[in-house]
């Protein structure tokens, strides 16, 4: 287990170092990848979804916002936290249709002006039109007025809408096969972030239901917000509540390209409790 302690600068370093790979490393959107790691003497899998340009999301986003019938004109506007990387599925997929998307991002809070982090980089280099607000609180005000004013379609946090569930859960009915042959023995336990609930949710319907799902809240929510109550619900999982707020990254680092705010803190959790043959759902770098 690596232990990083990170400084602002050394941050960004290692994020855009992250990019760098990742052009070296593509990924089709039918295909996936599962790694072997170690942590200790236990033999962990991982899918590696990182090495997507827009993440697990990208799998469903295109099909997504063509369900959604909008013309070739048509503007997609979003509201993300600051390291969302939802921003960048939504930025990349519009871009393959050739629609616009904007998005109300959360500045950096690791810097003191209202500075872009390195994710609204990307979606902006992706050509979305990036616009930074001082919180994602201000972020979704701005983006619901906006939308309203310009007739735009608002995409809900998370991607947290009907169209985009179910085309996520035909995307991991896709895959799953594949990630069943790739590990080579019967998965038992599946571990995964929990930012909005929106995947947690789709990976239940989905999975058999004899596998536990260990699901770990990154706080980018509240447990009193219903969207978290409902994953706290689901059937056959455990959850947990990594002890970073949402802003802070992860002080427990695995040796895999993941999303400091996101992924990497279920690896303090994984590395610790996790059983020979679990699998940990890397869901973007």
């Amino acid at each position: 287990m690596l232990k990083v302690s990170m400084g602002v600068l050394a941050m960004v370093t290692f994020l855009e170092s992250q990019f760098e790979q990742q052009e070296r490393r593509p990924l089709s959107l039918t295909d996936v990848r599962v790694d072997r790691i170690v942590a200790g003497e236990k033999n962990l899998f991982v899918v590696r979804d990182d090495l997507l340009l827009g993440g697990t999301k990208e799998r469903a986003c295109v099909s997504f916002l063509e369900n959604l019938g909008g013309s070739e004109d048509e503007e997609f506007v979003y509201a993300s936290p600051f390291c969302g990387f939802a921003q960048v599925a939504l930025a990349r997929s519009a871009q393959v249709l050739g629609q616009t998307s904007v998005v109300f991002a959360a500045r950096d809070p690791h810097f003191d002006d209202l500075r872009m982090h390195t994710y609204s980089k990307l979606a902006e280099s992706l050509g979305a039109k990036i616009v930074l607000c001082e919180s994602l609180a201000e972020a979704h005000e701005q983006s619901v007025a906006y939308a309203a004013e310009s007739g735009s379609y608002l995409v809900p946090l998370g991607f947290d809408h009907p169209e985009f569930r179910s085309a996520l859960k035909a995307a991991i009915k896709t895959v799953w096969a594949k990630i069943e042959r790739s590990v080579g023995q019967p998965i038992r336990r599946l571990w995964l972030p929990v930012g909005s609930g929106t995947l947690a949710k789709c990976l239940r319907e989905v999975i058999p239901p004899n596998v536990e799902m260990h699901l770990v809240n990154v706080n980018v929510l509240t447990e009193s917000d219903s969207r978290i109550q409902a994953v706290m619900e689901l059937p056959n999982t455990v959850y947990q509540t990594a002890p970073e707020s949402f802003n802070e990254a992860c002080e427990h680092m695995p040796e895999i390209p993941s999303n400091l705010h996101y992924d990497a803190k279920l690896w303090r959790f994984l590395s610790a409790e996790g059983e020979d043959g679990d699998l940990w759902w890397n869901v973007a770098r």
